[in-house]
């Protein structure tokens, strides 16, 4: 159990001091958390966490690059943890770990679900 803790307390410190400027949310934590046990829909985020639509979007959107129209480019967070992607049957996104979301969360979540699922 010690080591688990260490190994939260190791995560925590991680997404709090952040890479660049940018920190995580405890939205976001919690957002990262959810999608580390498998891919899912905003709809289902807005479940898990309570939260709103659109808080859940921005939580996610601080983890995943984005296009800037205004500026007409590409935004790419500090910390790449999620992949929004395109849900074949329906409209809206599936958010899956990326391969630097597993890395990071390796030490303390024990089972991740395929990539591709």
């Amino acid at each position: 159990m010690e080591k688990m803790t260490t190994e939260m307390s190791r995560l925590l410190r991680q997404l709090r001091n952040g890479y660049g400027q940018k920190t995580l949310g405890l939205l976001a934590v919690e957002v990262l958390l959810h999608v580390a046990e498998r891919p899912r829909t905003i709809e289902e985020l807005t479940v898990a966490t309570g939260a709103q639509n659109g808080t859940v979007n921005r939580a996610v959107l601080s983890m995943t690059p984005w296009y800037d129209r205004r500026r007409e480019r590409v935004v790419c967070p500090d910390l790449h943890l999620l992949q929004r992607r395109r849900r074949p049957q329906s409209k809206g996104y599936r958010v899956h770990l990326t391969a630097r979301g597993r890395e990071i969360l390796a030490p303390v979540v024990v089972d991740f679900q395929a990539p591709g699922e």
